[in-house]
């Protein structure tokens, strides 16, 4: 959660990623079943 930063419209937002860090080589598999935005 970020303090101090000016709201968003969702007619902004383009595009969402996640970073995954680990240390572990190989392949992987994320499943993510919905995302939720609030205030």
């Amino acid at each position: 959660i970020l303090s101090n930063v000016s709201p968003i419209s969702p007619e902004q937002i383009q595009q969402i990623g996640f970073l995954i860090s680990d240390k572990q080589a190989g392949k992987f598999r994320i499943e993510i079943d919905w995302i939720k935005a609030y205030r």
